[in-house]
């Protein structure tokens, strides 16, 4: 069990007060008890942190001399915290103890490519020429297609889906219930105005610790591939169209739709439930705040905001009015 000098000297940071206390989890401020780190913002009340039964305590410089606790002095707390809570987590309780190799409930094709070290549970199929690499959890009732690719590392929750060819990098996590590669929404009207499928023929593919939040759904490229950059961090139900392309270390916020082609940079943040048009390029490092409807392109590095906070109805009214023609 590590002690909180023992950390420091891992990760980086000063200790001030006793750093031979052992720290062996992480909890909330409020919640935490003997032998747990906690970590300490200046959005959270004071009154937390001197309340708190924590074992000891992340926070910034400017606040270490209100804190009763042994100290952890860090530039990030929140940062460090989840470094540590990664660290005493090797093997999170998503990996369930009792499924090591593949069920003999679980059905898996002639001609899959799984690792020895791989854990397929119950009621999961991986499809023929599926490939899954060293150390990937594969959750019950979840679907790996054909000739599909997981990567080193990566879980696979319950309930989730990978179309056939779908590549899934190292080390990522796809929520239960998320769809990859399903077909983009593609279809042309004949002479008589009936609607054509066009073929989704493209590919979709995740980069190295990537997550997908439950119930997110990804489409396959229409001809060329769906890209997800490397680190991206996609919350719960949210929809990312065909052919879309997103850059490393993206994080998109629940509920957001993203239409097909278009281009999103490096480092972002989009808030939730954000609306952004087909062919729209938004830079690297642009930040979207909460139910912004993006209809142009945003260069790199700008903040935009276009919802509209709830108010008065008649207010309301008066206020749509005032900007018609």
């Amino acid at each position: 069990m590590p002690s909180l000098t023992d950390l420091a000297s891992h990760f980086g940071g000063e200790v001030v007060g006793n750093g031979n206390v052992a720290i062996d989890a992480v909890a909330s401020l409020s919640e935490a008890k003997a032998g747990q780190l906690s970590f300490y913002e200046l959005s959270l009340p004071k009154e937390v942190l001197l309340e708190s039964k924590a074992a000891a305590v992340l926070l910034k410089k400017e606040v270490a001399a209100d804190c009763p606790l042994p100290m952890w002095v860090v530039s990030k707390p929140r940062l460090y915290f989840a470094q540590v809570a990664k660290a005493l987590n090797a093997k999170p309780a998503r990996f369930a103890a009792s499924i090591t190799g593949i069920s003999s409930k679980a059905f898996v094709a002639d001609g899959a490519d799984i690792h020895k070290s791989a854990a397929i549970a119950p009621l999961a199929v991986v499809e023929a020429g599926a490939k899954i690499a060293a150390d990937v959890f594969i959750g019950g009732n979840a679907v790996v297609g054909g000739n599909a690719v997981v990567g080193e590392g990566s879980v696979i929750f319950p309930g989730t889906v990978l179309y056939p060819n779908v590549i899934v990098g190292k080390r990522c996590i796809i929520h239960a219930g998320a769809i990859l590669g399903s077909d983009g929404f593609g279809f042309v009207a004949d002479e008589k105005g009936r609607q054509v499928k066009i073929p989704q023929l493209g590919g979709l593919i995740l980069g190295d610790d990537v997550e997908i939040g439950a119930n997110s759904t990804i489409d396959r490229g229409a001809l060329a591939e769906t890209k997800i950059g490397d680190g991206v961090k996609i919350d719960n139900l949210v929809q990312i169209a065909h052919n879309v392309h997103i850059g490393d270390n993206t994080v998109i916020c629940g509920c957001t739709g993203v239409a097909g082609s278009a281009v999103i940079g490096k480092n972002c943040m989009i808030g939730g439930a954000v609306k952004i048009l087909g062919h729209i390029v938004v830079g690297d490092n642009v930040m979207i705040t909460f139910s912004s409807n993006i209809t142009k392109n945003i260069p790199a590095g700008e903040s935009v905001s276009s919802c509209m906070p709830a108010m008065p109805i008649a207010r309301w009214r008066r206020f749509v009015a005032s900007l018609s023609d």
